[in-house]
């Protein structure tokens, strides 16, 4: 039997060694090996010797020498190569380079009749990004590079992880998982191969060993590794480290090891190049440590295995691929808390590492020589298969190509005189290029260089290429154009960065960088209901449920047409289906028999699909009110052109370091400044930009001061909270650097941890010490301790306010007996710290959460108890209870229209049976909500006047009394009570109604009176004169006293909602929570309640939220309050940093337990409060 020919190609071979090229050499000899032959078709390499290969390298010209020989093709393609591989008769091609390899691969096919094989190694969207600079570049190059894959016959992985990464570039079309080998020999190295190797670094035989083989560099997850080392050290566990290999970030890495006391445990013994030195290496370890997500093969965790040493890894990675956790390796979460855990648990059972290392002998080693006997059975089916046809034909470049493109790879670039006559060929493509000078570089040639730059300006209308001797060509344009493409772009302004600008703004989208648009998670929110069971809830759409309808018809008629049915549910019909549905028939008309009220008959009907039906009735419709209806069921999405940059992408091409002005705006102020002060300019470049960098590094700087390290400068201010807008501001005070301003503010601390209040804190002193005046309404405790002079105005609350009760220093107020502000700062008063917290009753738990700055978490949070989600600003709380937790318990328990973030799942969501969430925002937006009416005592106020005998007498019914109907109200200001006086140019006026003096209701409804008082008596009362009105009518009076128990005892039953405070309507709703009968079912969710609170209000908020978890309900606050966090039963402390720097769970427990905690921020300050309550409770 004749022997086969296997043709591989690749990019590298040696002398060029990297992982691919070693794959290379190993296939090849292993082909060998067997009895057929191998090929292998490789650039040029300087130095290359090919003669000690036991198989045939052609080699054809790299791109650099085709350069040097004058070449003007662009593809790599070789006549000798072709001529070559015809002779040998070659039966199949197996590439190992999507990119130049492929591209030749693809050209031979004109004349080597061979099916191909692509095996993708790595990550090559990394490799484009690093070399391509520009994002639209970067896509383009990905495209064709996906272009390329699909063009081959059969595509070959080297594990799932990579074939995943294959995916996520666009790639739609089948592979095979192949695995690589590994050419270190399994079984044990001698001792003496192990001294000699490691003999020289200090390795005691009882203290472990771990080690880390590979590039050093960041994306390896080494900082990981440093990081649990250290924690090790802390916990007084012996160990020794060792780093085999050199990389990018050696130094860093180096310095990283250093700055945490880890030299005297860590060595690193740059690059070995020779195997069996790093075989030594393995047989020394007891333990390997890969904590790298970025390698999509983990040959390393098999050479590992090799020598029997276990390897700890991540979870989920492509290492990670065959590995069975505590078998035959180690599998744990990204971070360096897992990592120190793991090492720390095996140190102590060195047995353990033993027995998985000998598993991992066993299980996970594959040799070459078995890895490409696979290959080998598998060339024969996809050689079988190609034969018989089964593959699509594909695109050959034919004879055109051969002899255009593959001649030109031989031929020289035409040179001629100007003087002579040069024929063109019209059919072809043609670069001319005109010889103008040629120079050497010396002093004196500045004017002939000026003049010949000139001439060839003139010439080539603006362009001109200095071609240098040994050197690569340069490319110059006068215009902002791109030399290879010809496509050019406006002179660059300050405007062309702005997306208020036409000039640089989107044309998409205009600037704004999103749009709305219907989305299908709205429209049909649970897929698991059928068509007729209502799975379609948009507008327009219920009747497709009621078989009278034209709705349901058309939906008939499409069932007979693709045959489905509409009692299927809708996440069960294939993708076919669902696309007729969402999208329609595009223009085939079905047989609609439709049966109304004006006849019977059939109708040809173009079905359009859901979407389009309800854009066009949104576009169509002139109605507000529907406008709003329909847009309950739209998203904002990224514009498609833009992808929400918001800027064209002429502007978006210009970079400064690396990066465009949207990334360097969507960073944290945090890591903004870091790059600021890292960025590295040339010459030129500083003498530019260095005055305005100055004046943005101090910009950035402010903001750092104030607590906002963790906004990026493109958060749009709508989402902002009222702290954080003030907080802004004031950074733009302390930039402006004026002396002599009084500055007032108004509750800066909103929304800020503990640890950020103490930046902001310094960064006011500071802004006294220039020598202006601060002004500063404030319920904090530091701010109050930190203030020179402290008015506490009160007593009480509204009537009971009003008056300066004391002033002066922080100790002349805690002094002063009837502050209430200075019994608490002075303990005095105190919010005592619970003596027993409570157990959950169970636990919801969420998985894989990602949504923002998420790490893919997962979050148990306790059931039945009070529970407080804290950490730094900016660390994931909101992100995770109201982009998570809240919307996904709303979609499912409450029905709402709301698309939850980014996770994987909620278990334990049937412990539940609702989710109310309680926020500041108002309880009307009209002055026809007040307190009564949303506690709902109004009702029964209503009742008991219908029910005096003056009512009964006139006939009145309950209506009568309600200022909301006609009848009872006066009609002259609809009940309203005022009249606005609209304004052009100036704010709306408000004024009292002249006929019913502002007292809501006609003369004959105020003549009924109850206990001497008229409808609008009682609506004047306050809580606290009402509940004393009330108290022989127990149902009204049960109602007032819940508002009175959260402190409104000074707010009238009537007062419109537009007056209340965030906080005072969060009261109100936490009030009309507490008057309900309670299923212990309920979850509450709370952001940040003490907004605005004062130490007394706060006091009585925590009895509140107490109560409403005391019948077995479930509370949930987002707080930074330390006298709400140390009440609490459970805390959940976000963190460590904000922005990038946060997202996962630092510490959870009970506030005892978090405070021992010390990586976290907040445990570190309610340990003061813990202990200082211990104190006072000893005293006592």
């Amino acid at each position: 039997m004749d022997k086969r020919t296997i043709c591989l190609l690749n990019d590298s071979f040696p002398p060029e060694i990297d992982g691919v090229a070693n794959a290379v050499v190993n296939y090849a000899k292993n082909i060998t090996k067997s009895g057929e032959n191998a090929i292998v078709v490789t650039p040029t390499m300087p130095g290359a010797d090919d003669s000690a290969f036991p198989f045939p390298v052609l080699r054809y010209p790299s791109i650099d020498t085709r350069k040097k020989l004058g070449y003007v093709a662009g593809y790599p393609f070789s006549p000798e190569t072709a001529r070559v591989l015809t002779e040998q008769k070659v039966e199949l091609m197996h590439t190992h380079c999507p990119i130049t390899s492929c591209l030749l691969a693809r050209s031979l096919r004109a004349v080597v009749d061979a099916p191909l094989v692509l095996t993708y190694h790595t990550k090559y969207d990394v490799d484009i990004a690093k070399a391509v600079r520009g994002k639209l570049l970067q896509e383009s190059a990905i495209r064709a590079l996906v272009q390329n894959i699909a063009s081959c016959d059969e595509v070959w992985v080297v594990s799932r992880g990579a074939g995943e990464n294959l995916r996520s570039l666009g790639y739609e079309g089948g592979y095979i998982v192949m695995e690589n080998g590994v050419d270190v020999p399994r079984g044990r190295v001698s001792d003496e191969a192990i001294a000699a190797a490691t003999g020289r670094y200090d390795l005691p035989q009882n203290v472990p060993v771990f080690l880390f083989v590979g590039r050093l560099m960041w994306y390896k997850g080494i900082r990981i590794i440093l990081d649990a080392l250290k924690t090790l050290c802390e916990k007084n566990v012996d160990f020794r480290m060792v780093f085999v290999g050199e990389g990018a970030d050696g130094a860093e890495i180096r310095s990283y090891a250093e700055e945490r006391k880890l030299s005297d445990r860590c060595f690193f013994t740059g690059a070995i190049s020779d195997r069996e030195i790093i075989r030594a290496w393995y047989g020394r370890s007891d333990l390997f440590l890969f904590p790298s997500t970025f390698d999509t093969n983990g040959l390393v965790v098999r050479e590992a295995a090799a020598s029997g040493t276990a390897t700890v890894m991540i979870r989920n990675s492509c290492a990670s691929e065959g590995v069975g956790d505590g078998r035959n390796g180690f599998c744990i979460e990204e971070n360096a808390a897992a990592m120190a855990a793991k090492l720390e648990e095996l140190c102590r059972a060195p047995e353990v590492m033993q027995v998985v290392g000998e598993n991992a002998q066993r299980e996970l080693y594959v040799s070459w020589e078995t890895a490409v006997q696979r290959a080998m059975a598998r060339y024969e089916v996809v050689i079988d298969n190609y034969r018989s046809g089964k593959y699509p034909k594909r695109e050959r470049f034919g004879d055109e190509f051969f002899k255009t493109q593959g001649g030109l790879m031989e031929a020289f670039a035409s040179v001629g005189e100007l003087s002579e006559e040069i024929a063109l060929e019209k059919n072809k493509k043609h670069n001319i290029e005109i010889v103008v000078d040629r120079l050497m570089v010396k002093p004196g040639i500045e004017k002939r260089l000026t003049d010949s730059i000139e001439n060839v300006l003139q010439l080539a209308d603006g362009l001109m290429i200095v071609d240098v001797i040994d050197g690569e060509p340069i490319q110059f344009s006068e215009s902002f154009s791109c030399p290879d493409c010809g496509i050019s772009i406006d002179e660059v302004e300050p405007r062309s960065f702005s997306f208020n600008n036409p000039f640089g703004a989107c044309p998409t989208c205009f600037g704004l960088g999103y749009k709305m648009e219907f989305d299908i998670d709205l429209m049909i929110p649970d897929k698991r209901l059928s068509i007729s069971e209502g799975a379609i809830q948009v507008m327009g759409w219920q009747s497709c449920t009621d078989p009278s309808s034209f709705t349901y018809a058309v939906l008939k008629a499409l069932t007979e047409e693709y045959h489905f049915s509409l009692e299927t549910p809708f996440q069960d019909y294939p993708d076919e289906i669902k696309y007729v549905i969402l999208h329609g028939t595009d223009g085939r008309e079905l047989k609609v028999h439709y049966k109304g009220m004006r006849g019977e008959g059939v109708y040809d009907v173009a079905f359009e699909g859901l979407i389009r039906n309800v854009q066009r009735k949104y576009r169509e419709t002139g109605s507000d009110t529907m406008k709003q209806e329909y847009e309950q069921f739209m998203r904002i999405t990224p514009c498609e052109t833009c992808k929400g940059q918001r800027l064209k992408a002429e502007s978006l091409a210009v970079t400064v370091a690396d990066k465009n002005i949207y990334e360097i705006t969507s960073m944290s102020v945090k890591n903004l400044g870091s790059f600021l002060n890292d960025m590295e300019l040339s010459h030129q470049q500083h003498l530019i930009g260095d005055q305005i960098l100055k004046e943005i590094r101090a910009r950035v700087g402010f903001l750092n001061e104030v607590g906002l390290d963790y906004l990026s400068l493109s958060r749009a201010t709508g989402t902002l909270s009222g702290g954080e807008a003030q907080r802004i501001r004031l950074a733009t005070q302390i930039g402006s650097g004026l002396v002599g301003v009084a500055y007032i503010l108004d509750e800066p601390s909103i929304g800020l941890h503990q640890r950020d209040n103490d930046k902001l804190l310094g960064a006011l002193k500071n802004l006294k010490d220039l020598g202006n005046t601060l002004i500063v309404v404030e319920h904090d405790e530091d701010t109050m301790l930190a203030a020179d002079y402290i008015v506490d105005i009160g007593p009480g609350a509204g009537a009971h306010g009003g008056q300066v009760v004391a002033c002066g220093t922080a100790e002349e107020i805690m002094k002063n007996k009837n502050s209430v502000t200075g019994a608490y700062l002075s303990g005095r008063i105190k919010i005592p710290v619970p003596t027993e917290r409570r157990k959950p009753t169970g636990f919801l738990t969420v998985k894989g959460a990602r949504e923002n700055n998420l790490k893919n978490i997962d979050v148990k949070i306790p059931l039945g108890i009070m529970t407080c989600i804290t950490g730094v600003s900016g660390s994931g709380k909101s992100s995770l209870t109201n982009e998570i937790l809240y919307k996904r318990l709303a979609r499912d328990l409450n029905r709402a229209r709301c698309i939850p973030g980014k996770h994987d799942d909620i278990i334990g969501i049937d412990q539940l049976d609702k989710v109310i969430d309680i926020d500041q925002s108002p309880i009307g937006r009209t002055p026809r909500s007040n307190p009564a009416t949303y506690t709902g005592v109004f009702d029964m106020i209503r009742d008991l006047f219908a029910a005096t005998p003056d009512a009964k007498a006139k006939g009145y019914k309950k209506g009568r009394f309600s200022f909301n109907v006609k009848g009872g109200r006066c009609e002259a200001c609809s009940g309203d009570g005022i009249l606005k006086i609209e304004m052009h140019f100036l704010p709306d006026v408000y004024v009292p109604c002249e006929v019913c003096g502002g007292k809501r209701y006609n003369r004959d409804t105020l003549e009924v009176k109850y206990k001497g008082k008229s409808i609008y008596d009682v609506l004047d009362m306050t809580v606290e004169e009402a509940l004393k009105f009330f108290e022989n009518v127990p149902a009204i009076a049960r109602k007032i006293q819940t508002l009175y128990d959260v402190g409104l005892s000074y707010v009238k039953l009537g007062q419109p909602s537009t007056e209340l405070s965030g906080g005072e309507a969060q009261r109100i709703k936490l009030a009309t929570e507490l008057s309900k009968r309670s299923t212990g079912k309920t979850i509450y969710i709370l952001d940040e309640p003490t907004t605005g609170l004062h130490f007394a209000d706060v006091h009585k908020l925590i009895e509140i939220l107490r109560r409403l978890s005391d019948g077995g309900n479930t509370v949930i606050v987002i707080e930074h309050n330390l006298d709400v966090i140390k009440t609490a039963d459970y805390i959940i402390d976000m963190g460590p940093e904000g922005g990038d720097g946060g997202g996962t769970v630092i510490a959870q427990g009970t506030p005892e337990e978090v405070a021992e905690v010390p990586e976290s921020y907040t445990g570190y300050y309610v340990k003061k409060y813990l202990e200082k309550d211990k104190e006072n409770r000893q005293e006592s």
